[in-house]
């Protein structure tokens, strides 16, 4: 499924029911802005329309999207009604760029990583009781991003070169100790299945799949690859989503570039599983 029309796509969101996409779009301007489509009647509210609005996701409960907004050497992380109505309200302010990744499922907790002018990248939390103050995750010489909550907010999945290349990483949460090495050739941009049992991430045009069962320690198997494609995403270092993965985990959202100009379609895979069995035949 695709929606029906051409544009400069970037980043799209899956609300959680599914049925609303929030999706970053550049429109030649000065700014990126933030528009979300309603899927069902196939309609799209505009939500920003100034300065630059960009890594938009949702709350856990649908109702707010959060983002980032700023000039580019300082971006606040803002948090605003879905449906474009009300006033924004600022979350995390500071002197540099703040890129929010994730929300815990209980909705009290939010995880995003900090670009610092010419620094390394690093991860932060914020609590949303209390006082409000950005907590460090993980702080190294190393660039730290892309920090994904598991469903049960036990770990923290992110991105890090700290081996010479892009891998994907998970870490006990809150207090950073046991870790464990998912991706083998490379890999950027986790994503968590609703139940847990399952962490997806990009390498290029390739999408893979890792399954995780609990238990002490953590039971991560061998990455396998679902399917690869012409999608826009998954090469830049920067550490934003450019894709995501719908509730029941057998679909897609991707964004595949026209072939000019330099514009983009929203694309949900469907029957991934298939194409699997299509790309490596097992015996039966």
């Amino acid at each position: 499924m695709a929606l029906d029309e051409s544009a400069a796509f970037l980043r799209p969101r899956l609300s959680p029911d599914a049925r609303h996409v929030a999706v970053e779009i550049d429109e030649d301007g000065p700014f990126d802005d933030l528009w979300v489509y309603d899927l069902v009647p196939g309609t799209r509210t505009r939500l920003t329309f100034d300065e630059s609005n960009t890594d938009p996701i949702w709350t856990p409960d649908g109702k707010f999207i959060t983002h980032t907004r700023g000039p580019g050497t300082q971006e606040d992380i803002v948090l605003r009604l879905a449906d474009g109505t009300g006033e924004l309200e600022t979350l995390v302010s500071k002197e540099s760029a703040q890129n929010p990744h994730s929300w815990s499922a209980d909705g009290r907790w939010i995880a995003f990583y900090e670009r610092a002018n010419d620094a390394a990248r690093d991860i932060w939390t914020l609590s949303l009781d209390g006082a409000r103050e950005p907590q460090p995750f993980l702080r190294t010489p190393f660039n730290e991003r892309s920090p994904s909550f598991s469903p049960d907010g036990r770990w923290i999945a992110y991105t890090s070169d700290e081996s010479g290349e892009d891998q994907i990483y998970i870490q006990a949460y809150p207090s950073p100790g046991t870790k464990f090495t998912v991706s083998r050739t490379g890999g950027r941009e986790p994503v968590w299945s609703r139940d847990g049992r399952e962490l997806f991430f990009r390498n290029g045009g390739q999408v893979w799949a890792v399954a995780i069962e609990e238990g002490s320690p953590l039971d991560v198997r061998e990455p396998k690859l679902l399917f690869e494609g012409p999608y826009d995403g998954g090469t830049g270092s920067r550490g934003s989503q450019t894709y995501d993965v719908a509730p029941d985990a057998q679909r897609f959202l991707m964004v595949k570039p026209d072939e000019s100009p330099p514009t983009g379609r929203l694309i949900v895979v469907l029957n991934w599983v298939e194409e699997l069995k299509r790309l490596v035949p097992t015996d039966t």
